[in-house]
């Protein structure tokens, strides 16, 4: 990976050069590698108002074809270098930022003066090993005559405190330059010109901050079956940014497919162990996903029956009783199952009534009943996600667990035809489960949603027939199974109101990556 900087300097004798080469980071000293009029470098201070003036009108007239960055330009802040940004050119930016918000925002100011301080290079260099990280690579950091670009995500992740403390600096005049990736600033000698921008930044972090979350923090959630297939995908986005603990019995999880990650705290463990929940202690919110789903065996067999009861539905309350135990109930997030509306008409709305054909069907039925009991006597809020059939990475393809895509790609690595159950007519809405995952988070961070359920799915549908051909024409039809529904289909009309939120993943385009 080779990484932009560009740096645009006016003194030699910082050797800036120098620093960098000795981190190994690639420089352009000829200005944005972007622009196809390569800037000089600066070295006298006299062109230093023609050179930031050019750069302006490079950004006002190209902007559409930058990266996604919110530009926010301002010439030096000290009295010397006034003149270097017209007010003319001030308002193009100022337009410029709010007609067209970008990802990223760029508010660092360069504390860079020559007279005064000895550190700037040396601090550049520290800036950029941090802004260049696995999830921002493409960041650009401009310096001297410009801002520098951060990622919009790591001014979210400060707490909002960490604002207010700077603004209260702020106010008894004191001079900051903030380093929002490590959380620290670094504070000097009161001056003049400096300081305006850190409070248009500190308006900007508390327009988006003070409405989404009255503090911005890692979270911290558990996630039931979490070494499942859905749970392990959700997990491991979660993880990227919050602290996660995942219970889980690994009676059909796997570990394996939890990434390795120190945000990741696992628990070997049952949701029927009420003091194991207990332990886990307080969370921001949780996950609910361990269910036992084994259909076929619960149809045929008593003590497999209760087995599914005895998971599916003592093991959800024993969830929402450790959720409601505390004085700040904790936000639930179900996971429903679509076969509860069984024979209904399609598209299946979230109104029907249900129309449970397995017991399976009733035991996630029960669950969601359960959900809204405990609204209504502790006021613990939930919302149930409805899923139909999710596919995707870690899909099971063998054993009661297993998904027809898993099962029908796994015969066709290992060179078997494909078995299709009746005429292959039967039809099915499948989403993938990253589009599940994303509703997920969606959900729970959606303060508004206190006692919702809600479909989860596509709003197409297609023929298991249709699926087959997509990955192998070597096929043999058995006999149907009673118990297979006929067709399913979500309506997404509450899923689109609710949570504002479309699964962009086609089922086509994800047979056809693999085969």
């Amino acid at each position: 990976m080779r990484y932009k900087i560009v740096i645009a300097r006016y003194n030699e004798s910082l050797n800036w050069t120098d620093h960098l080469k000795r981190e190994n980071l690639v420089i352009y000293n000829k200005g944005n590698p972007l622009d196809p009029v390569k800037f000089p470098v600066v070295e006298k201070r006299q062109n230093i108002g023609r050179e930031v003036e050019s750069y302006m009108h490079y950004v006002i007239n190209n902007y559409d074809n930058l990266p996604d960055y919110v530009i926010f330009l301002q010439g030096y802040p000290f009295d010397h270098m006034n003149p270097i940004v017209p007010e003319e050119f001030q308002e193009k930016i100022d337009n410029l930022i709010d007609s067209k918000p970008k990802d990223i925002l760029c508010f660092m100011q360069q504390p860079y003066v020559e007279r005064h301080y000895r550190w700037p290079s040396i601090k550049t260099v520290e800036y950029c090993k941090l802004f260049f990280t696995p999830n921002f690579p493409e960041v650009t950091i401009f310096s001297a005559g410009c801002q520098y670009l951060i990622p919009k995500q790591n001014i979210l992740s400060r707490p909002i405190q960490f604002y207010m403390r700077i603004q209260g600096m702020l106010l008894n005049q004191k001079q900051l330059t903030i380093d929002i990736a490590s959380g620290g600033y670094y504070e000097y000698e009161p001056h003049s010109m400096n300081g305006w921008c850190l409070e248009r930044l500190l308006g900007y972090v508390f327009s988006i901050q003070v409405p989404l979350q009255e503090e911005m923090k890692q979270k911290k959630y558990l996630v039931t079956g979490g070494a499942g297939f859905i749970g392990s995908n959700l997990v491991n986005m979660l993880s990227k940014n919050n602290t996660v603990v995942v219970i889980d019995n690994l009676t059909t999880g796997d570990i394996t497919n939890i990434v390795k990650n120190d945000n990741i705290h696992f628990i070997n463990g049952s949701v029927l162990d009420s003091e194991l929940l207990d332990r886990v202690g307080y969370v921001d919110g949780i996950f609910h996903l361990a269910a036992m789903s084994k259909v076929l065996p619960s149809l045929e067999n008593k003590d497999m029956f209760n087995f599914c009861m005895e998971q599916n539905i003592l093991g959800t309350i024993n969830v929402l009783k450790f959720a409601s135990s505390y004085r700040k109930p904790m936000k639930v997030i179900y996971s429903a199952s679509s076969t509860a509306y069984g024979l209904n008409p399609i598209p299946n709305v979230e109104t029907q009534q249900p129309d449970c054909q397995t017991p399976y069907a009733l035991s996630k039925y029960c669950g969601e009943l359960c959900c809204e009991l405990f609204y209504k006597m502790y006021k613990l809020p939930s919302v149930r996600l409805k899923y139909f059939m999710v596919y995707g990475p870690n899909e099971p393809s063998t054993g009661s667990y297993a998904i027809v895509t898993g099962i029908f790609l796994k015969r066709k690595r290992e060179n078997l035809p494909l078995l299709i159950h009746g005429d292959g007519s039967q039809t099915r809405d499948f989403v993938h489960v990253e589009d599940i995952c994303q509703a997920n988070i969606l959900a729970m961070e959606n303060e508004d949603l206190v006692n919702e359920t809600i479909n989860v799915g596509t709003g197409e549908m297609i023929s298991i027939k249709e699926l087959a051909d997509l990955i192998s024409a070597d096929q043999i039809h058995v006999e149907g199974r009673k118990i297979d529904l006929k067709h399913t289909l979500c309506d997404t009309t509450k899923l689109k109101e609710k949570l504002g939120f479309i699964p962009s993943k086609k089922i086509k385009d994800y047979i056809l990556s693999l085969v």
